[in-house]
């Protein structure tokens, strides 16, 4: 699985990979709603591993974290989910599914480190 920033990446600096309309949808807590925006309105600042610079449709600026990227798409099919994999329908079928890059928070591998984290808490530790 390669993490957003990978993906981010990838975007802005393969320029074969980049030949694509490209939407990025965050969670806004302060709407609690999917925000989308077209990859134009999305500004990399080299050296941040930790957000990026959304540009809104009214000119607002503000800062998003990585961690609230939900979905990014490529010519409308998702090629990353925060939450999920995408489902066979969503996916591009011209993409080999072992080489799409996704990010998932909830991986088995991600899965197994928490079990250890939590097997080495002290009970009554995390209360």
């Amino acid at each position: 699985m390669e993490p957003i920033q990978s993906l981010l990446h990838r975007i802005q600096w393969d320029e074969a990979f980049a030949r694509a309309e490209f939407t990025v949808g965050y969670h806004d807590r302060t709407r609690d709603e999917l925000v989308t925006l077209p990859w134009e309105r999305i500004r990399l600042e080299p050296g941040n591993a930790f957000s990026f610079t959304a540009i809104e449709p009214d000119g607002t600026v503000h800062e998003v974290p990585l961690h609230r990227v939900r979905e990014v798409r490529r010519d409308g099919r998702l090629i990353g989910s925060g939450t999920s994999t995408p489902t066979t329908g969503e996916r591009d079928a011209s993409v080999n599914p072992r080489s799409t890059p996704l990010f998932r928070l909830n991986s088995a591998r991600s899965r197994r480190a928490l079990g250890r984290i939590i097997a080495a808490t002290p009970s009554g530790a995390c209360a």
